[in-house]
């Protein structure tokens, strides 16, 4: 009876840390893309300052995390968009806007894709 008692304990932690993760990730997700949503904002209204502001936060927020996120999650994934907010910070900085607002809305879909697939729906947990 009591492995039974120690296996559930093990069953429930792990389950409770996945949840962490998830809600973890949409956030950090989510609120990376906000940054860089504003980003985007701030550009196409021609206030380029703000804008590199706002996307040097985004990917400031971004890199704090990534250790973390290179535990539970594939490296491949986290190092694309990483380079992808770097691209996009290189078109910001050169202030080339349309390529800069294609790039901008490739890492955010990234970032939305990559907090949809840590959701725990049961489509992700088959």
């Amino acid at each position: 009876m009591r492995r039974f008692w120690i296996c559930l304990l093990l069953l429930g932690t792990l389950a409770g840390l996945g949840a962490w993760n998830a809600g973890h990730t949409e956030t950090l997700c989510g609120d990376v893309a906000q940054l860089l949503r504003q980003g985007d904002g701030a550009a196409q209204a021609g206030r380029w300052g703000q804008a590199e502001t706002l996307l040097l936060q985004a990917q400031e927020r971004w890199e704090r995390e990534t250790p973390l996120l290179m535990l539970t999650l594939r490296h491949d994934l986290i190092n694309d968009i990483s380079s992808e907010m770097e691209e996009t910070l290189v078109l910001l900085h050169w202030q080339e806007g349309a390529e800069f607002a294609a790039s901008n809305t490739s890492v955010i879909a990234a970032l939305e894709a990559l907090a949809h697939s840590e959701q725990l729906t049961w489509a992700n947990l088959l």
